[in-house]
């Protein structure tokens, strides 16, 4: 969901540091989780709390 969207990247500081918030999609949130397996494993327990 976006809101969980949202938390991947501001769990993410890098993605943060340089990706403008209108820049911001679904698809670079995919991305930036796939690219950090911590990330990855905060969001599947968010979204099966």
């Amino acid at each position: 969901t976006p809101e969980v969207c949202m938390v991947a990247v501001q769990y993410l500081s890098s993605l943060i540091r340089y990706v403008p918030w209108e820049n911001r999609t679904p698809e670079l949130c995919l991305i930036a989780v796939q690219k950090d397996i911590g990330a990855l494993r905060y969001i599947h327990e968010y979204v099966h709390e």
